[in-house]
């Protein structure tokens, strides 16, 4: 019967592996209790409750302890692993522990916090997209500055070859007005008095 009893345990799925091998000291000890006693039914009833029932009694309270923060580490790295996807970066490994859990809120947190302000600066483009275009300037182009998507810049026609840069980083809006080249280089005196009338123009117009 005490041999059923400990076997049992082995049969219970998701247990820690040094709980087993706690399971397997028990088993040797008794067996061996019982070959010293010569199977005596009073010492093995007596070694059993004193001893056996304790160990078992605590596998008991600490796998139950771990199967709950293994069901919390599981919600959490699942939930971990979709915004590393979400936000293109590679998972890490984190250990099934109390320590593992709490740095896996704390990187979830952070990237809840970066999907965040992803998803307001998305809808900050489609604001300035549909605001621009109504006053006449068509958007030419969008560049992603930066790999998640934490500044953008956007280019949009003005006039006359004259474009207006809209750049978007951390919060902050930057406007400025430009001229298209086929060249990386510095606008000329003409061309700088042209963009600086441009961006007067500009400015009036969004008043």
């Amino acid at each position: 019967k005490v041999q059923n009893e400990i076997q049992e345990y082995y049969m219970r799925s998701g247990m820690r592996d040094d709980f087993y091998a706690t399971l397997n000291v028990c088993m040797d000890d008794f067996k061996e209790y019982v070959k010293s006693v010569n199977n005596d039914f009073q010492n093995i009833k007596n070694y059993y409750a004193i001893v056996i029932i304790p160990k078992l009694k605590t596998i008991d309270k600490e796998n139950k302890a771990y199967q709950e923060m293994l069901e919390k580490y599981n919600t959490l790295i699942s939930k971990y692993e979709l915004l590393c996807g979400r936000l293109k970066v590679t998972p890490e490994t984190f250990a099934i522990s109390e320590d593992g859990i709490q740095k896996l809120k704390y990187i979830i947190a952070k990237y809840e916090t970066e999907l965040d302000n992803i998803e307001n600066q998305k809808y900050i483009c489609d604001v300035y997209n549909e605001v621009m275009a109504e006053m006449g300037y068509p958007l030419l182009g969008k560049l992603k500055e930066s790999v998640d998507d934490s500044v953008i810049n956007m280019l949009y026609d003005f006039d006359n070859g004259a474009t207006v840069s809209v750049t978007l980083s951390g919060g902050d809006t930057i406007f400025e007005i430009g001229q298209l080249s086929d060249t990386d280089r510095e606008l000329d005196m003409a061309e700088r008095v042209a963009s600086k009338h441009d961006m007067e123009i500009f400015a009036i117009n969004t008043k």
